[in-house]
């Protein structure tokens, strides 16, 4: 966010409702819509949140199924959002999700997934740390997005 890089963090949980300087799209009562979303990101300078709890668990897949492709055709149009950020992935990604169209995905660069892992490997144990995830054999966690892209820890 300091560097002003564009976002769009999906929130499945409500988790980041009150995150500053953001667009909250949906909550609890009302699904957030695709065009909606869209509409937020518009404005360059804008960070948007969409809260999924309006959403149907067994609906969030094929919401995700909407989005995604509009937020990476609006990625390929305009250069932004530079960030797609899924929380609590596994509501969204069943096993048999696949990626959308090949000329859109562009390798599906800047996308991060956070999911809860069942593993024997744990993260590291810390109250300090908020959120951890693992990447090329190791654990990474940051206390926010800000310090990720101060720190580039990913």
């Amino acid at each position: 966010m300091d560097r002003k890089y564009q976002f769009c963090l999906i929130d499945a949980e409500a988790d980041y409702e009150m995150f500053p300087n953001t667009i909250a799209i949906g909550d609890e009562k009302h699904a957030p819509s695709v065009d909606q979303v869209v509409l937020g990101l518009e404005k360059p300078s804008s960070q948007v949140i969409v809260n999924l709890m309006g959403v149907r668990l067994p609906d969030r897949p094929q919401f995700l199924d909407r989005l995604v492709p509009r937020l990476l055709e609006m990625r390929a149009r305009v250069g932004r959002p530079l960030w797609i950020i899924v929380d609590e992935a596994y509501h969204m990604l069943p096993p048999e999700w696949t990626l959308p169209a090949a000329e859109l995905t562009g390798g599906l660069e800047n996308i991060a997934l956070i999911t809860v892992i069942r593993t024997t490997s744990r993260p590291p144990r810390s109250r300090r740390w908020t959120r951890c995830w693992r990447w090329a054999g190791a654990w990474r966690c940051v206390r926010s997005l800000r310090e990720y892209d101060r720190n580039h820890t990913m």
